[in-house]
């Protein structure tokens, strides 16, 4: 089991920081090898997580390189972690309902509207970006919030030579393959807080 979870570990490790596809591959690289498993110093952590995770083992991984920076496998077992993934459950679990405590959350913190969470000013980034490098919203949210409004069509206008933005989109790329988005349960809360 332990070995799964490192074969999931190095697989979404390329993923996320090359141009190797996890999908496209179907999880499998020839860069993963049995015997320099078994030489690894920390196959505790992947025995640990394995243990923890026996079943979404895949889904914990990605959810740690999708929001957390710079990942080592020994982070992945800390009880920070654990209890990011947990709330991020409870996300996972009621999106709907959690889109609108966040977004509101984030209207309340930022004391702004709906629309003025997308808007650049001056070069200054928006204050959704923020809201992402800060970690006070899901990569998920986003996703979701630009299958309905395509704002990041503009952003990438103003922001492409940024390079915290271009760093940022690159992880939601890499992260958006393993989320779907089904845009008829959002769409009306959306439309509703644009008015």
């Amino acid at each position: 089991m332990s070995l799964k979870v490192y074969q999931e570990y190095s697989c979404l490790k390329l993923h996320f920081e090359t141009v190797y596809d996890y999908q496209r591959y179907n999880g499998k690289s020839k860069q993963f090898n049995e015997k320099t498993y078994k030489k690894r110093k920390d196959i505790w952590c992947f025995e640990n997580i394995a243990r923890k995770y026996p079943r979404d083992s895949l889904e914990y991984l990605v959810f740690c390189f999708g929001h957390v920076n710079n990942i080592w496998i020994g982070d992945l077992t800390s009880p920070e972690i654990y209890a990011e993934y947990f709330k991020y459950r409870t996300f996972y679990d009621s999106p709907r309902y959690s889109l609108e405590r966040i977004i509101d959350k984030l209207l309340k913190e930022n004391n702004c509207t709906f629309r003025e969470l997308f808007r650049i000013t001056h070069r200054c980034h928006p204050l959704l970006m923020v809201s992402i490098l800060t970690k006070s919203c899901y990569l998920d949210i986003f996703i979701i919030l630009d299958s309905i409004l395509k704002f990041t069509n503009t952003w990438n206008i103003y922001l492409n030579d940024d390079p915290l933005y271009i760093s940022m989109m690159r992880r939601i790329e890499n992260y958006k393959s393993f989320i779907t988005v089904d845009k008829s349960k959002y769409i009306n809360e959306i439309k509703e807080r644009l008015k």
